[in-house]
């Protein structure tokens, strides 16, 4: 390798990534199914990158990306099926597509700035198309005898399965765009595919419990830093029970804190950098604390009273 250069992988030869972006593109939903599992298989880490250098389309490059993140296949068939009636069948406009995606995901994509965010939200929009075609088709939103208000409902629920959300074991809604954190302190938070909003509130309601109790011990069970505020103090039981979430990358979460005026984040005790938790062995942190001493979860606690 030249001083200099970097090289970059070679994923397809030109006649294989040609036959395969014609299946990923236009194929019918169960071969599109069949390549982006195989792909994903056959990849692994890698089969973002892959089918990112495909140039599959946004609705394959993202179901791709939410079937790696645990999504829910169903969503992705969903989409497949009804990708090709997007063009035939009524969409509400697309300013108030962009404007309901914008709102929802509560400024989580600043697509300004930020040029994958900007790619991210055009292939959540693109699946939201698809999924709406499929489900909602009949109703023409910009008929003078059409009923805009509920095509843009049915809209919405089409974003939260482009963003992730189904229904789990039980009815527990997964993924999607979810109020996360306690009363007015609550704000809208991107969780992953396979995580429950009610579960992710517990194990916050178990850190405000925990800090009341011994905060040493709880953190313990998180890893080795310590949340703080720029001024140095560490969070208290009190200003934890005002904490919510901000999703960054790779299943990384801020911890907001509700100010006067806006939300502002927490950081590593000692260190010139935001605190951030893994979620998912943040969750697990709460549940070995409550395991420790016997606790039930918060809503076990209020459905036995």
């Amino acid at each position: 390798q030249a001083e200099g250069y970097i090289e970059r992988p070679v994923y397809w030869a030109a006649g294989e990534r040609s036959r395969l972006q014609s299946v990923a593109r236009g194929g019918t939903a169960e071969d599109r199914m069949r390549l982006v599992v195989t792909l994903g298989s056959a990849f692994q880490q890698d089969a973002g990158a892959a089918i990112e250098a495909l140039d599959a389309g946004p609705v394959f490059t993202h179901a791709a990306a939410l079937l790696a993140a645990g999504g829910s296949a169903e969503t992705a068939e969903l989409a497949f099926a009804g990708e090709p009636a997007v063009g035939e069948r009524p969409l509400p406009p697309a300013a108030d597509r962009q404007l309901r995606f914008d709102t929802l995901t509560d400024g989580a994509f600043d697509v300004s700035f930020d040029a994958e965010a900007a790619r991210v939200r055009s292939r959540v929009l693109a699946m939201a198309d698809a999924i709406y075609a499929a489900e909602a088709g009949g109703l023409d939103p910009r008929a003078a005898t059409g009923d805009p208000e509920k095509a843009m409902i049915d809209y919405e629920k089409a974003l939260q399965r482009a963003l992730g959300r189904s229904t789990g074991p039980g009815g527990t809604v997964l993924g999607g765009a979810a109020l996360i954190g306690a009363g007015k302190a609550s704000a809208t938070t991107l969780l992953p595919p396979d995580v429950a909003a009610v579960e992710v509130n517990e194990a916050l309601e178990t850190m405000a419990d925990a800090l009341r109790d011994d905060p040493d011990a709880f953190w313990r069970f998180v890893g080795d830093e310590r949340p703080a505020f720029l001024n140095g103090d560490a969070l208290d039981a009190d200003a934890a029970a005002r904490i919510t979430l901000r999703a960054e990358s790779d299943g990384l979460y801020a911890l907001l804190i509700e100010g006067q005026n806006e939300m502002f984040e927490l950081y590593a005790a000692g260190e010139a950098r935001p605190f951030l938790i893994d979620l998912r062995a943040f969750m697990a942190a709460a549940q070995a604390w409550r395991a420790e001493r016997r606790e039930p979860k918060r809503g076990d606690r209020m459905r036995k009273k």
